[in-house]
């Protein structure tokens, strides 16, 4: 997937602690001193987790996704729980049985309209079934995808949806394929070249990785975005945690339970930590995505760790600088970028960079049209279901 650099996005900035805030490092074994600390680096100093960062930031996404796209988990998907990952590890254990000529099929059926209403696996069934018998309309076409050679196989993937085909129904797009109609011989051949199992294998993950993960990572797919562990700023940290007092209350009698006082300790509030995030080969609507996660923690809408139910947690991002790079198929401005990289001496003085928060609208709108057509996919399987 990150085999050819397309794009870089490096976001600097700083988060400030509003209210106390307690990333809890576990219960303590010392003697002496809070049950619960919070984590902290080498040298003893506040630490927020760059995974802390993310994790919230993940379940806000997800959380809204889920009220615009539905509970799918071909769409929005639960880290938590492997069922209710987009991709379980047999499904993705069934795609990597796949030759590329299935491979091809699959990915070709899975952006047709005939067949969303599919599951991964009877899909997967179908391709793999030698006996398939064309008893209706569905398997008379995957049928007749089977029987096609590999260079009909990569014209149909090619063509489909593009210009020239986007106004006719699949079965229309076949029956010029099986007429005969081949894509130009030289690009044929490069495509062939392209086409192999790993870039098919690939295209197909990706194909069927939920909208989170396709940014946030998942055990099948790397992550686009990264997250820097936060480093207090030292101008705003005197050495000192404060110290709290905890106590479980017993439900029946609603007083302080026998043995269950406890202290924990905080960060302070006003305390400043050091952002830095970057990502890489996204696409437009992945970082809109991020754009509208990112402005959560900017106006102060997701809280960081734990005690949130008693106020602790509330922090502010403040993006300072937001630096974009964009090959955009462009080898000479790549090189240009990398020369800059090697002889500047700060980050400022690479003059590649645009400001990334011009790009912040464009971004905004890849999302919601992304976002209307998938709605459009579900409205699409709901009706076809209840039909």
């Amino acid at each position: 997937m990150f085999d050819i650099f397309k794009n870089r996005l490096e976001i600097t900035g700083k988060l400030t602690t509003i209210t106390a805030l307690r990333i809890s490092a576990g219960r303590s074994s010392e003697p002496i001193g809070s049950d619960l600390p919070v984590i902290k680096d080498a040298l003893g100093n506040p630490l927020i987790p760059g995974s802390s960062f993310k994790g919230a930031l993940r379940s806000r996404l997800e959380s809204f996704l889920r009220s615009i796209v539905g509970n799918n988990r071909k769409l929005v998907a639960n880290p938590a729980i492997e069922e209710e990952w987009s991709l379980t590890s047999n499904e993705l254990k069934k795609i990597k049985g796949l030759n590329l000529q299935e491979l091809i099929i699959l990915h070709q059926l899975r952006t047709t309209e005939d067949f969303i209403n599919l599951s991964l696996d009877k899909l997967i069934e179908y391709i793999q079934d030698k006996n398939l018998l064309p008893e209706d309309e569905i398997k008379k076409q995957i049928v007749e995808i089977k029987e096609l050679n590999l260079e009909q196989l990569i014209t149909l993937h090619q063509v489909w949806k593009t210009e020239d085909f986007i106004s006719l129904y699949f079965e229309d797009v076949m029956q010029h394929i099986q007429a005969g109609y081949l894509l130009p011989e030289d690009k044929l051949n490069k495509l062939k070249e392209k086409y192999n199992n790993d870039f098919a294998l690939t295209s197909v993950i990706q194909q069927n990785t939920d909208l989170v993960s396709s940014l946030f990572g998942s055990p099948w797919i790397a992550s686009k975005f990264q997250v820097r562990d936060l480093t207090v700023i030292s101008d705003t940290w005197f050495g000192q945690y404060q110290e709290r007092d905890g106590v479980a209350i017993d439900r029946d009698t609603e007083t302080a339970a026998d043995g269950k006082l406890y202290d924990f300790q905080v960060v302070p509030a006003t305390t400043q930590f050091e952002f830095r995030a970057v990502v890489e080969n996204a696409e437009e609507w992945e970082l809109g995505l991020l754009m509208i996660g990112l402005h959560q923690f900017e106006t102060e809408q997701i809280p960081l760790g734990g005690g949130r139910s008693r106020g602790l947690g509330v922090v502010k991002l403040e993006i300072d600088k937001m630096r974009w790079f964009d090959v955009n198929n462009d080898p000479e401005k790549l090189l240009t970028y990398l020369q800059e990289l090697v002889s500047s001496n700060t980050i400022d003085d690479i003059s590649s960079y645009e400001d990334g928060k011009q790009s912040k609208e464009t971004w905004t709108h890849a999302l919601i049209n992304h976002l209307r057509d998938n709605m459009n996919k579900s409205y699409t399987v709901e009706a076809r279901q209840n039909s």
